[in-house]
């Protein structure tokens, strides 16, 4: 099963927070990453008659961003070191 497909079964299942198993920080940082988040767990229709309670999406999501934020601080990080490589080339 792939991490993304995972992490939907996990929120689904109102997995708690704390033992989500996320997928990689740059998993969730690419561009396809981002956007599995927010058509199949954000917007998914199939739970949409179903909501959690707010405390439960507030510790999923502050994970969740916390690890997709990290990613894309990775990935700007290493854009920089390839402009400095560049540069003294």
């Amino acid at each position: 099963m792939q991490p993304l497909e995972s992490l939907r079964r996990q929120h689904h299942a109102l997995l708690p927070p704390y033992l989500l198993r996320l997928p990689s920080s740059s998993e969730l940082a690419s561009e396809q990453g981002q956007q599995y988040l927010v058509e199949y767990i954000l917007r998914d229709v199939a739970i949409s008659p179903y909501t959690a309670e707010r405390g439960y999406e507030r510790t999923f999501w502050r994970r969740v961003v916390a690890e997709l934020e990290r990613g894309v601080n990775e990935l700007q990080e290493a854009d920089d070191s390839c402009v400095s490589i560049h540069h003294w080339l």
